[in-house]
């Protein structure tokens, strides 16, 4: 279609400067507004078309309706030239026909041009123009004296315009039948020769299932050969399955799990040097577990291969599948002795959904040990998946009987069973212990403002918070029911259980909760305690952190109050109330 354009452009352009040429030669000599008006109308049109060219010489695209648009009104200005010229000069009126006539040939091209229906429509819509100039100078000349001269002229322009219509219609449809045709012979010829292409395809292919059939009979005789040792392979392939299944079973917990995995690869399979495995926490605050265990290969070369694959880690997310390696381009090939025969090793990836959940490094003394293996390790890969998840899910359920439901950290009952252990433990080495007690201030207005869910936000907002005091300081948090939530830090004497308090309670108060497209802000109101400073008795520190916390909302709320006296006499006057 630019192709096409481009040439049509061109065409007008070459005409149309003919036609300024010849027009201004005879405005030099004879002048004449007809004349003026013929040039500008030939020296617009011919700047329109250059410019045209231009860009379509570049390819760059020009849309239909703008370039009809462009047309139509070249054609309505050489239309009105046609009609309205009176200077007699037979050269611009007959160039000025033939810029017409192509560009009626143009605008058929413009459309469905196989369309008879569509080219009546178009040479219509085109002749309307230059009919209606017609009609419009009948009737402005109808008054004037020379009357018949001036009708006979616009009837002879009336049917020059008719005998350009009918050659248009005429040639456009003797071209079209001529290029249709063409065009149907060039789809026969193309189409015989897509058939042509397509016997010798099947004749190839013909040939090629000729030449595999042969070449099957000959590979037959060689798989016949191979047959026993790829059942013997099987064999022992299903016997490192089961083996590896039995071990994998038994495990609950990760780190035995990674223990279980070299042992049975070892034990199970023939031409191994040693297998490596690292896996990933089940739990948030786990860490990486490795193992390794080394069958006939030196334990320097061991120890320098397993330090390798801990410092890589599980970064291993563009290999999702078992690969071999017989290059051994690895720094710790340093390490080995001469006794060592490592020639590959074969790395297993162990993805579940998304996640990479750990990865299986096994050497061989054998280059194409692994060449035939990628059906056990799938199998390897998901039986130890299997067991990775039993352990995930008896983890999950072991603690949800820890941990609080909603916030993830600790449960009253864990509480009260470590607080325990750590009073325990602090009276024995008499060594410091504090507990603190907090209190979320107006939380009851969070439920009763925007819905019990947002209260669920705060209580989970404040859990995370409380949670990172304990992992920074060795302590630890628990939900003590509803919104309290108490630390507990052993070894921590009351000037740094109050520096912690306040390190604390400036990040709460730097948080912000977002529900709803609301942002929150949350005060706490915090009590404590500590062993043996305040109290003597380790049992007596979660009560009297309560207290103090109780102290602290009735004397304004966010704060933080500590143990002692003033505490003591509060509580009594408490329990007065009460009675």
């Amino acid at each position: 279609m630019g192709e096409r354009n481009l040439k049509f452009g061109q065409m007008h352009a070459i005409i149309e400067i003919i036609a300024l040429i010849t027009a201004i030669e005879y405005f030099v000599r004879d002048g004449g507004a007809s004349v003026l008006f013929g040039m500008i109308v030939f020296a617009s049109c011919a700047i329109v078309d250059i410019i045209l060219a231009r860009v379509l010489g570049k390819d760059q695209t020009v849309k239909n309706r703008i370039l009809i648009g462009i047309r139509i009104a070249e054609f309505l200005l050489l239309s009105a030239f046609i009609v309205y010229n009176d200077s007699g000069i037979r050269e611009t009126e007959v160039i000025s026909f033939i810029l017409l006539f192509v560009r009626m040939i143009e605008m058929i091209f413009l459309f469905d041009y196989s369309d008879k229906y569509t080219r009546v429509i178009v040479i219509g819509t085109m002749i309307f123009p230059i009919t209606a100039f017609v009609l419009v100078k009948l009737l402005l000349i109808s008054s004037s004296a020379d009357y018949g001269n001036n009708a006979i002229l616009a009837l002879g322009s009336i049917a020059e315009i008719a005998a350009v219509v009918a050659a248009v219609f005429l040639l456009c449809n003797i071209f079209v039948s001529w290029l249709l045709a063409s065009e149907h012979k060039i789809f026969e010829q193309r189409r015989m020769t897509e058939k042509t292409e397509e016997m010798n395809e099947t004749l190839k292919l013909h040939q090629e299932k000729i030449k595999k059939a042969n070449e099957e009979l000959g590979i037959q005789r060689i798989k016949m050969e191979t047959a026993n040792r790829q059942i013997q392979h099987v064999n022992a392939e299903i016997n490192t399955q089961n083996e590896l299944l039995k071990n994998v079973a038994a495990c609950l917990d990760i780190q035995s799990l990674s223990d279980k995995i070299p042992e049975a690869m070892c034990e199970s399979m023939d031409n191994l040097l040693f297998c490596c495995v690292l896996l990933a926490p089940v739990t948030k605050k786990g860490s990486v577990v490795f193992n390794a265990r080394a069958k006939n290969i030196s334990e320097g070369f061991l120890q320098a291969y397993s330090a390798e694959i801990i410092s890589k880690g599980l970064n291993n997310k563009d290999s999702r599948t078992p690969s071999v390696d017989k290059e051994l381009n690895i720094d710790s090939m340093r390490f080995c002795t001469e006794s060592d025969m490592l020639c590959s090793i074969a790395k297993i990836p162990l993805f579940k959904d998304d996640k990479e959940e750990g990865i299986i490094y096994l050497g061989s003394n054998i280059r194409d040990n692994f060449d035939d293996s990628e059906n056990l390790f799938s199998n390897i890969a998901a039986q130890v998946l299997l067991g990775i998840n039993n352990i995930t899910l008896y983890t999950a359920v072991e603690q949800m009987a820890i941990n609080d439901g909603l916030t993830g950290i600790f449960n009253r009952r864990t509480l009260n069973e470590k607080m325990s252990q750590m009073g325990h433990d602090a009276e024995n080495n008499h060594t410091p212990l504090s507990a603190a007690l907090f209190d979320i201030d107006h939380f009851k207005g969070f439920n009763d403002t925007y819905g019990h869910a947002c209260g669920d936000v705060v209580l989970q907002k404040l859990a995370s918070l409380l949670d990172e005091a304990a992992d920074k300081y060795g302590g630890i948090a628990a939900r003590y029911g509803g919104e309290e939530f108490v630390l507990v830090f052993p070894e921590c004497n009351r000037e740094k259980c109050q520096n912690i308090l306040e390190e604390t309670k400036g990040n709460i108060d730097r948080a912000t909760v977002e529900y709803d497209g609301k942002t929150l802000s949350v005060s706490v109101s915090i009590g404590f305690s500590t062993y043996p400073e305040i109290r003597k008795s380790s049992n007596e520190l979660l009560g009297c952190a309560d207290s103090a916390m109780y102290y602290a909302k009735e004397h304004g709320r966010n704060q933080i109050k500590c143990d002692g006296p003033d505490v003591d006499e509060f509580e009594a006057g408490r329990k007065r109330q009460h009675k």
